[in-house]
């Protein structure tokens, strides 16, 4: 039978090792560990998908409804020289988005892809968005069919709900429509907040309301319940106009 001083003994060991092992422990603890992050690609803080909804600012897929693509067309401007127009409509009343990929292509009378155009765009919340891509050349080819896709799904974020259109126009002039056609418009920020700069897509349409035309500017900016005029051009005549729509491009990323 074992002393009482080897008893002891093997306690004080004990206890000496057993602080030795929690010492070492500790950092290595601190080494391993990683706390979760919203890009660690796990599933780890109560997410609920990999790195997305919960506590991450990024949601899932199936928490938000996909984009729609309402049309998508092509406009000459001159010779081998297309305007493209899409109008996307995001269902969400409080889903946006930021740098979406998408891509544009372009098909002639054969059915033959004869030009692509990729670019990026920010979805807000609610309504339609236009997304432009001007002066796509196809030399001699000439466009009857025009696509529109995004490449990748939007990474949702929960935003505001998109308030009703804040710019609208004050009004419209359309001059020398048949030789070299020059739109005037004025627009106006109803609301009581400065927006900065944005650009604006117009679109031309005829008594059937169908779209002949489209174009872009850009706009510097429109201080609080202020006005600014736009000027829009083309460089081929137009056939007779009954209805213009301006459609503003206010992004995801901007808040007003």
């Amino acid at each position: 039978m074992a002393s009482w001083a080897a008893k002891r003994r093997f306690l004080y060991i004990s206890l000496a090792l057993a602080a030795l092992l929690i010492l070492a422990a500790v950092p290595v603890f601190f080494l391993v560990y990683k706390v979760p992050t919203c890009s660690d690609g796990r599933q780890n803080q109560g997410e609920f998908g990999v790195d997305c909804g919960g506590p991450c600012e990024r949601l899932c897929r199936l928490q938000a409804l996909q984009p729609l693509v309402l049309w998508s067309r092509s406009f000459r401007v001159g010779e081998g020289v297309y305007n493209a127009l899409a109008v996307i409509e995001n269902p969400n009343l409080d889903r946006a988005a930021s740098g979406v990929p998408y891509l544009f292509r372009f098909y002639d009378e054969e059915g033959i892809l004869i030009a692509e155009r990729a670019g990026e765009t920010d979805i807000a919340p609610a309504g339609l968005l236009p997304v432009f891509e001007g002066a796509v050349v196809v030399n001699q080819r000439r466009v009857v069919r025009t696509t529109f896709e995004f490449t990748e799904d939007p990474l949702w974020r929960v935003s505001p709900v998109a308030r009703p259109s804040i710019v609208r126009a004050v009004s419209t002039k359309l001059a020398s429509a048949s030789s070299s056609p020059r739109l005037t418009a004025v627009i106006r920020n109803t609301s009581l907040e400065a927006i900065p700069p944005f650009d604006i897509v117009v679109v031309l349409s005829g008594a059937d309301g169908n779209a002949v035309a489209v174009s872009r500017t850009l706009v510097d900016g429109l201080p609080a319940e202020g006005d600014a005029t736009v000027v829009f051009s083309w460089r081929e005549p137009l056939p007779p106009i009954a209805k213009i729509d301006l459609m503003p491009r206010l992004f995801a990323g901007v808040h007003y």
